[in-house]
């Protein structure tokens, strides 16, 4: 095969590809050697439009992996002055990242060409599971590239003076608004700029496709980026409902949305929040509904699930002090009734458990000396909550304290959680104070 070959098929690159990584893993100077081959494969790929646009992607993805793998070496070296040297190792970061840049531009230049490629052509090169009705073309594919790096957030950028607004609310519009906006930048190497740029033409793209996929793929990642880069006051759950009803994209989003707002809960700040994760859980149901067997329908449910989780847990000091009750305080979630057994154990015996297979069957088999249970509140609002058990007084010795959130047996479904507790005449009880520890 001549790797050089003006008509190259996309196994073929694929299989130039991995030849480069092997390359670049194994040689001391294997950086300057995969720049150098991949500089002569977009030469000879001047009469090709789509195998030019790959090979540039290409070198625009492995400078950004150069870049993360010697960031601090970059970050010491003399700013390039002038024409940009043949020698990748003296770039500087401001040259490197205009070089990425660069490329992945030219990656997309011939826009109209790449349209008309199906990306179904290109499977072989695809280095991950791509649905084609969300990502159907090579300039799709190309474009989601070109925005992986250019969602990043390179600290060490010197500041313009004057940078790029991205909190302008005119980019939450709708498809529709948001292709006819002018967007210009006085800088223009600016990530927010440029990746606002590409995700408008991706827009104008798809805004009459017969199926909704692509265009929803691409809104989405727009809305994504806006809420994690821009004023977060603009972010709202408004902006997915006024997209299209119905679809478990959109559905699937919303529970997102709702979910990771609910984190943000605060019975004083945000009262409010209160009831999101509920409310994430029916636009996850909606979302499962509307299409199950899609990424997002199967998503919704594994989501659903880990919401809907019951668990316990709680923490003691390792030595209590004997002939006194002691207070133990527990969270749980998803849990209707809190069980507690204390087991008297020798050392050898616990150490023994440890080694089991069946840790918690062997545990519960062992004679107990005290067992109760307690009724946990629980609202149904899939939140973590907090309780106390009063342990009773115990004799001198060594104990395991078991809690779970169902009965006791050895075919449980139930989470669990144990601690081993010394019962001493000699016992310190500490607090935090600050900076400090009182005993």
């Amino acid at each position: 095969m001549n790797t050089l070959s003006a008509q190259q098929t996309p196994k073929e690159i694929a299989s130039i590809l991995s030849k480069l990584e092997r390359d670049y893993q194994q040689y001391d100077n294997g950086a300057d050697t995969v720049y150098l081959n991949i500089s002569r494969q977009i030469e000879a790929q001047r009469g090709n439009p789509a195998n030019e646009a790959v090979w540039h992607s290409c070198m625009a993805t492995f400078l950004g992996n150069y870049y993360q793998e010697n960031r601090y070496r970059i970050l010491e070296r003399t700013p390039v002055e002038g024409a940009v040297p043949a020698d990748l190792n003296v770039w500087d970061l401001q040259t490197l990242v205009k070089q990425i840049v660069y490329h992945y531009q030219q990656s997309l230049r011939n826009e109209d060409f790449l349209k008309r490629i199906p990306i179904r052509d290109w499977a072989p090169l695809l280095d991950s599971v791509i649905s084609e009705p969300y990502r159907p073309t090579l300039y799709d594919f190309l474009a989601f590239r070109a925005l992986d790096f250019l969602s990043r957030r390179i600290s060490e950028m010197p500041i313009p003076i004057n940078p790029f607004d991205i909190n302008n609310g005119k980019y939450w519009s709708d498809n529709e608004i948001f292709n006819n906006i002018i967007i210009s930048s006085p800088d223009e190497y600016s990530f927010s700029y440029l990746s606002l740029k590409i995700m408008q033409t991706l827009t104008r793209l798809h805004l009459r496709d017969e199926d909704p996929r692509a265009l929803l793929d691409v809104t989405l990642r727009r809305f994504d980026y806006l809420s994690t880069t821009g004023n977060k006051e603009n972010a709202s759950q408004n902006h997915l409902k006024e997209l299209l009803p119905g679809h478990e994209m959109v559905a699937y989003k919303l529970g997102e949305f709702y979910q990771t707002r609910g984190k943000s809960y605060d019975k004083k700040t945000h009262p409010e929040y209160a009831s999101d994760y509920v409310t994430a859980i029916e636009w996850y149901q909606t979302a499962a509904k509307d299409d199950p067997k899609s990424i997002e329908g199967k998503n919704a449910l594994v989501r659903i699930a880990r919401l809907k989780e019951s668990s316990i847990d709680f923490a003691v000091v390792n030595i209590m002090p004997a002939g006194e009750p002691n207070l133990i305080n527990f969270r749980y979630r998803n849990s209707q009734n809190i069980y507690f057994r204390i087991i008297p154990i020798t050392d050898a015996e616990y150490s023994q458990l440890l080694r089991s297979d069946h840790f918690y069957r062997d545990l519960i088999s062992k004679k107990r000396v005290y067992e109760t249970s307690i009724p946990a509140p629980d609202e149904k609002d899939y939140r973590s909550k907090s309780g106390h058990f009063l342990m009773p007084a115990l004799k001198q010795g060594l104990y395991v304290l078991l809690a779970s959130n169902a009965p006791f047996s050895s075919n449980s479904k139930g989470d669990y959680s144990y601690c081993k507790v010394r019962i001493s005449n000699l016992a310190a009880n500490y607090r935090n104070n600050g900076p400090f520890y009182e005993f």
